[in-house]
């Protein structure tokens, strides 16, 4: 067995703090959450988001109830718009995270848009609504 296969080896004194991690927990991080611009708290927050653009309901996707009032979404869309920018600027992101940036930015937008239309919106959560009752029957 090799050092790199080794997991009990001896950690050099020189080695960074994220090499320790590394190799402590063998490589099994996700990239993301080997880059100094997330930490695994924003890395989680943003993934999630990515995860509910991919598969949920635009209302439930930006963490709003049933029902939400146009400004109440234009407010939760601010507040995701802001928060996605100050990450977007700093430095070191990587691939993963920069992806999952331009998903959440590029969707946004549109269930902004869809929520806050007067008639499309209380017809898209109706309809939304309606399959998640048939689904629970």
């Amino acid at each position: 067995m090799n050092d790199a296969e080794n997991p009990n080896q001896i950690i050099p004194e020189i080695a960074t703090a994220n090499e320790i991690v590394l190799r402590k927990d063998r490589g099994n991080l996700a990239p993301a959450q080997q880059t100094k611009a997330l930490g695994p708290e924003e890395w989680e927050r943003l993934d999630s988001l990515r995860k509910r653009i991919e598969s949920e309901p635009y209302h439930v996707m930006l963490g709003l109830r049933s029902g939400t009032s146009p400004s109440e979404v234009q407010h939760r869309v601010g507040v995701l718009n802001d928060w996605l920018e100050s990450i977007e600027k700093r430095p070191g992101l990587n691939g993963e995270e920069r992806a999952a940036l331009a998903s959440c930015k590029a969707h946004i937008p549109l269930a902004e848009w869809v929520l806050t239309d007067p008639e499309l919106g209380p017809n898209y959560v109706a309809k939304v609504d309606a399959r998640e009752e048939t689904k629970s029957i």
